[in-house]
Protein backbone atom coordinates (compact mmCIF):
# COMPACT_ATOMS: atom_id res chain seq x y z
CA UNK A 1 0.00 0.00 0.00
CA UNK A 2 1.45 3.34 -1.08
CA UNK A 3 1.48 6.33 1.26
CA UNK A 4 0.58 9.48 -0.67
CA UNK A 5 1.57 12.80 0.83
CA UNK A 6 -0.44 15.66 -0.44
CA UNK A 7 1.03 19.10 -1.02
CA UNK A 8 -0.90 20.35 2.00
CA UNK A 9 0.61 17.65 4.22
CA UNK A 10 4.08 18.52 3.04
CA UNK A 11 3.47 22.17 3.73
CA UNK A 12 2.10 21.47 7.20
CA UNK A 13 5.07 19.27 8.14
CA UNK A 14 7.75 21.52 6.67
CA UNK A 15 9.73 23.57 9.19
CA UNK A 16 8.75 27.20 9.31
CA UNK A 17 11.31 29.21 7.37
CA UNK A 18 11.25 32.10 9.81
CA UNK A 19 11.88 29.85 12.83
CA UNK A 20 14.53 27.85 10.98
CA UNK A 21 16.56 30.93 10.17
CA UNK A 22 17.86 32.56 13.38
CA UNK A 23 18.06 35.90 11.59
CA UNK A 24 14.29 35.80 10.96
CA UNK A 25 13.23 34.24 14.24
CA UNK A 26 11.84 37.49 15.59
CA UNK A 27 10.47 38.90 12.34
CA UNK A 28 6.93 38.43 13.65
CA UNK A 29 7.63 41.15 16.19
CA UNK A 30 7.86 43.66 13.37
CA UNK A 31 4.36 42.92 12.15
CA UNK A 32 2.08 45.95 12.35
CA UNK A 33 -0.46 44.17 14.53
CA UNK A 34 2.13 43.73 17.28
CA UNK A 35 3.40 47.30 17.15
CA UNK A 36 1.03 48.84 19.77
CA UNK A 37 2.02 46.33 22.45
CA UNK A 38 5.72 46.59 21.64
CA UNK A 39 5.81 50.37 21.57
CA UNK A 40 3.86 50.48 24.83
CA UNK A 41 6.40 48.30 26.58
CA UNK A 42 9.42 49.99 24.99
CA UNK A 43 8.24 53.52 25.75
CA UNK A 44 7.39 52.58 29.34
CA UNK A 45 10.88 51.23 29.98
CA UNK A 46 12.57 54.13 28.22
CA UNK A 47 10.59 56.75 30.12
CA UNK A 48 11.08 55.17 33.55
CA UNK A 49 14.85 54.96 33.07
CA UNK A 50 15.01 58.50 31.64
CA UNK A 51 12.79 59.92 34.38
CA UNK A 52 14.61 58.21 37.25
CA UNK A 53 18.21 58.56 36.08
CA UNK A 54 18.30 61.27 33.42
CA UNK A 55 17.22 64.40 35.27
CA UNK A 56 19.20 67.31 36.75
CA UNK A 57 17.72 66.39 40.15
CA UNK A 58 19.21 62.90 39.94
CA UNK A 59 22.62 64.32 39.11
CA UNK A 60 22.48 66.78 41.99
CA UNK A 61 21.28 64.19 44.50
CA UNK A 62 23.38 61.20 43.51
CA UNK A 63 26.35 62.24 41.36
CA UNK A 64 27.34 65.84 42.04
CA UNK A 65 29.48 64.86 45.03
CA UNK A 66 31.55 62.46 42.94
CA UNK A 67 31.38 63.79 39.37
CA UNK A 68 32.16 67.28 38.12
CA UNK A 69 32.71 68.45 34.57
CA UNK A 70 33.09 72.18 35.16
CA UNK A 71 33.24 72.74 38.92
CA UNK A 72 29.77 74.35 38.84
CA UNK A 73 26.90 72.06 39.78
CA UNK A 74 24.36 73.93 37.64
CA UNK A 75 26.54 73.55 34.55
CA UNK A 76 27.33 69.94 35.42
CA UNK A 77 23.66 69.07 35.92
CA UNK A 78 22.79 70.71 32.62
CA UNK A 79 25.49 68.81 30.74
CA UNK A 80 24.37 65.55 32.32
CA UNK A 81 20.77 66.35 31.37
CA UNK A 82 21.77 66.98 27.75
CA UNK A 83 23.66 63.70 27.64
CA UNK A 84 20.63 61.80 28.99
CA UNK A 85 18.35 63.46 26.43
CA UNK A 86 20.66 62.63 23.53
CA UNK A 87 20.99 59.07 24.83
CA UNK A 88 17.21 58.70 24.80
CA UNK A 89 17.03 60.06 21.25
CA UNK A 90 19.68 57.57 20.18
CA UNK A 91 17.70 54.73 21.77
CA UNK A 92 14.55 55.86 19.94
CA UNK A 93 16.48 55.95 16.66
CA UNK A 94 17.74 52.40 17.22
CA UNK A 95 14.21 51.13 17.89
CA UNK A 96 12.79 52.80 14.78
CA UNK A 97 15.58 51.93 12.34
CA UNK A 98 16.76 48.55 13.58
CA UNK A 99 13.83 47.36 15.68
CA UNK A 100 10.92 48.20 13.41
CA UNK A 101 13.08 48.79 10.32
CA UNK A 102 11.00 51.85 9.55
CA UNK A 103 11.64 55.35 8.31
CA UNK A 104 11.70 58.15 10.88
CA UNK A 105 8.91 59.87 8.95
CA UNK A 106 6.64 56.89 9.72
CA UNK A 107 6.88 57.89 13.37
CA UNK A 108 6.43 61.61 12.79
CA UNK A 109 10.14 62.34 13.06
CA UNK A 110 10.50 64.08 9.71
CA UNK A 111 9.86 67.58 8.44
CA UNK A 112 6.22 66.88 7.56
CA UNK A 113 4.02 69.76 6.47
CA UNK A 114 6.33 72.61 7.42
CA UNK A 115 4.06 75.54 6.59
CA UNK A 116 1.13 73.97 8.42
CA UNK A 117 3.27 73.37 11.49
CA UNK A 118 4.68 76.90 11.47
CA UNK A 119 1.23 78.45 11.07
CA UNK A 120 -0.09 76.50 14.05
CA UNK A 121 2.91 77.53 16.13
CA UNK A 122 2.27 81.20 15.28
CA UNK A 123 -1.43 80.86 16.09
CA UNK A 124 -0.78 79.16 19.41
CA UNK A 125 2.06 81.44 20.54
CA UNK A 126 -0.07 84.20 22.17
CA UNK A 127 -2.14 81.65 24.09
CA UNK A 128 0.93 79.72 25.22
CA UNK A 129 2.72 82.88 26.37
CA UNK A 130 -0.33 83.97 28.35
CA UNK A 131 -0.64 80.54 29.99
CA UNK A 132 3.07 80.60 30.81
CA UNK A 133 2.76 84.03 32.42
CA UNK A 134 -0.26 82.93 34.46
CA UNK A 135 1.52 79.76 35.57
CA UNK A 136 4.68 81.61 36.59
CA UNK A 137 2.70 83.61 39.14
CA UNK A 138 1.98 80.41 41.07
CA UNK A 139 4.18 79.45 44.00
CA UNK A 140 3.95 75.80 42.90
CA UNK A 141 5.51 76.68 39.53
CA UNK A 142 8.18 78.80 41.17
CA UNK A 143 9.21 75.77 43.22
CA UNK A 144 9.07 73.33 40.30
CA UNK A 145 10.85 75.47 37.69
CA UNK A 146 13.38 75.73 36.21
CA UNK A 147 13.95 71.98 36.23
CA UNK A 148 17.66 72.68 36.65
CA UNK A 149 18.00 75.08 39.55
CA UNK A 150 20.21 78.18 39.85
CA UNK A 151 20.54 78.56 36.06
CA UNK A 152 19.82 82.29 36.30
CA UNK A 153 23.25 82.94 37.87
CA UNK A 154 24.69 84.16 34.56
CA UNK A 155 23.30 84.91 31.11
CA UNK A 156 25.59 82.29 29.56
CA UNK A 157 24.41 79.61 31.94
CA UNK A 158 20.78 80.49 31.29
CA UNK A 159 21.34 80.37 27.53
CA UNK A 160 22.87 76.90 27.90
CA UNK A 161 19.91 75.92 30.05
CA UNK A 162 17.58 76.85 27.19
CA UNK A 163 19.57 74.60 24.88
CA UNK A 164 19.33 71.74 27.39
CA UNK A 165 15.61 72.43 27.68
CA UNK A 166 15.27 72.18 23.91
CA UNK A 167 16.95 68.76 23.87
CA UNK A 168 14.56 67.69 26.63
CA UNK A 169 11.46 68.66 24.63
CA UNK A 170 12.80 67.06 21.45
CA UNK A 171 13.33 63.80 23.35
CA UNK A 172 9.93 64.08 25.04
CA UNK A 173 7.99 64.64 21.82
CA UNK A 174 9.87 61.98 19.87
CA UNK A 175 9.19 59.48 22.67
CA UNK A 176 5.51 60.16 23.28
CA UNK A 177 3.94 61.82 20.24
CA UNK A 178 6.45 60.20 17.92
CA UNK A 179 7.24 56.63 18.92
CA UNK A 180 4.25 55.92 21.19
CA UNK A 181 1.46 57.63 19.26
CA UNK A 182 2.56 56.45 15.82
CA UNK A 183 3.34 52.99 17.11
CA UNK A 184 -0.19 52.62 18.42
CA UNK A 185 -1.80 54.20 15.37
CA UNK A 186 -0.09 51.72 13.05
CA UNK A 187 -1.72 48.69 14.65
CA UNK A 188 -4.87 50.33 16.01
CA UNK A 189 -6.46 53.64 15.03
CA UNK A 190 -5.62 57.32 15.38
CA UNK A 191 -8.18 58.11 18.09
CA UNK A 192 -6.98 55.29 20.33
CA UNK A 193 -3.34 56.25 19.72
CA UNK A 194 -3.95 59.87 20.74
CA UNK A 195 -5.85 58.79 23.86
CA UNK A 196 -3.06 56.40 24.89
CA UNK A 197 -0.44 59.07 24.28
CA UNK A 198 -2.49 61.60 26.27
CA UNK A 199 -2.82 59.17 29.17
CA UNK A 200 0.93 58.57 29.16
CA UNK A 201 1.95 62.24 28.93
CA UNK A 202 -0.56 63.27 31.59
CA UNK A 203 0.69 60.65 34.05
CA UNK A 204 4.25 61.69 33.22
CA UNK A 205 3.36 65.07 34.78
CA UNK A 206 2.32 63.49 38.07
CA UNK A 207 5.13 65.24 39.97
CA UNK A 208 4.38 68.63 38.42
CA UNK A 209 1.97 71.31 39.74
CA UNK A 210 -1.73 70.32 39.55
CA UNK A 211 -2.54 72.97 36.95
CA UNK A 212 0.15 71.63 34.67
CA UNK A 213 -1.08 68.06 35.02
CA UNK A 214 -4.60 69.13 34.09
CA UNK A 215 -3.23 71.14 31.18
CA UNK A 216 -1.35 68.06 29.98
CA UNK A 217 -4.69 66.41 29.18
CA UNK A 218 -5.64 69.17 26.74
CA UNK A 219 -2.09 69.40 25.38
CA UNK A 220 -2.01 65.66 24.74
CA UNK A 221 -5.22 65.74 22.74
CA UNK A 222 -4.51 68.95 20.82
CA UNK A 223 -0.85 68.31 20.08
CA UNK A 224 -1.55 64.68 19.30
CA UNK A 225 -4.01 65.68 16.61
CA UNK A 226 -1.73 68.47 15.41
CA UNK A 227 1.18 66.06 15.04
CA UNK A 228 -1.02 63.82 12.94
CA UNK A 229 -2.17 66.67 10.69
CA UNK A 230 1.31 68.14 10.29
CA UNK A 231 2.85 64.66 9.87
CA UNK A 232 5.64 65.68 12.23
CA UNK A 233 6.38 66.20 15.91
CA UNK A 234 8.17 69.44 15.01
CA UNK A 235 5.22 71.74 15.72
CA UNK A 236 4.64 70.06 19.11
CA UNK A 237 8.33 70.52 19.92
CA UNK A 238 8.10 74.19 19.01
CA UNK A 239 5.01 74.85 21.09
CA UNK A 240 6.20 72.80 24.06
CA UNK A 241 9.57 74.55 23.99
CA UNK A 242 7.95 77.98 23.74
CA UNK A 243 5.81 77.54 26.83
CA UNK A 244 8.71 75.94 28.72
CA UNK A 245 11.07 78.81 27.92
CA UNK A 246 8.45 81.40 28.80
CA UNK A 247 7.75 79.80 32.19
CA UNK A 248 11.46 79.66 33.05
CA UNK A 249 12.03 83.25 31.93
CA UNK A 250 9.15 84.60 33.99
CA UNK A 251 10.05 82.50 37.04
CA UNK A 252 13.71 83.56 36.91
CA UNK A 253 13.42 87.17 35.75
CA UNK A 254 9.77 88.14 36.02
CA UNK A 255 9.83 89.53 39.53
Amino acid sequence: MTNVRTETDATDNAPDAASADPANRFEWLRETRHRPALTGIIVTVMFVVWKCYGSPDFFRARLSGEVSFTGDVAWDAGLYWCFANFLLLAAIAVVVKFGFRAQFSEFGMGTGRVLFGMSRLAMAAPVLLFLAWMSAQSDAFKVAYPMNKEVDATATLFAFHLFALFTFYVAWECLFRGLLQHGFAAGSNLASAIVVQTLATTLAHVDRPPGEMIGAIFAGLIWGRMVNRSQSVATAIGQHFLIGVAVDCWVCYGS
